[in-house]
């Protein structure tokens, strides 16, 4: 299994979303990262199940998928 992420521009700002999840700070622009665990099941079958997300900079949201 393997870890599958996925980044969204939000098209919003802190006022509307909050601080950054990952450094707290106010960000003009607002990304959502949703973290995924790939899998394939023994019929072959293949899927992803939800893991987690966040809300963040695009920069700090990246740096979270780096250590994975």
């Amino acid at each position: 299994m393997k870890t599958v992420y996925r980044l969204t521009a939000t098209k919003g700002s802190s006022e509307k979303y909050g601080a950054c999840e990952c450094c707290g700070r106010m960000a003009d622009s607002i990304y959502h990262l949703t973290r995924y665990r790939a899998y394939t099941t023994n019929a072959g079958k293949q899927g992803m199940s939800y893991l987690s997300d966040a809300f963040g900079h695009k920069n700090c949201l990246a740096k979270t998928t780096e250590a994975a």
